[in-house]
């Protein structure tokens, strides 16, 4: 395509000079190369580096989470526990109040037929 615009609108001179715009082809590494060993091991050394880093820093986050999950596990259980200790106080209190009612009110009976049988006895 390029050589055809060039034949079809280019002058003389750059039909002469043209020379086609071809992408280079990148560097090809050869990991047997010989001239170039230290820099594989190198690069290799890199990335294992960088790999232990990045492992490290899994490591840590998935610990920070281990971790913050178990305290929320054991702020839930000591909320739960603080909850059923005071509803066990209620319920005890509230047995307690119960029972002092009844023996008042058995008091009052018993008092309110003493009266009776005095004002009976009065007769």
């Amino acid at each position: 395509m390029q050589r055809y615009l060039v034949d079809l609108y280019g002058t003389s001179s750059d039909i002469a000079f043209y020379t086609p715009c071809i992408k280079k082809q990148p560097d090809i590494i050869i990991a047997a190369d010989p001239d170039q060993p230290k820099v594989n091991e190198d690069s290799v050394r890199k990335a294992i580096a960088i790999a232990k880093k990045r492992l490290q820093k899994i490591t840590d986050s998935l610990n920070i989470a281990n971790q913050r999950n178990q305290q929320r596990v054991k702020d839930s259980l000591e909320a739960a526990d603080a909850f059923i200790k005071k509803r066990q106080k209620e319920i005890n209190d509230s047995l307690a109040n119960v029972a002092a009612i009844a023996k008042q009110k058995e008091q009052q009976r018993i008092q309110d037929s003493l009266n009776n049988v005095a004002a009976i006895a009065k007769q």
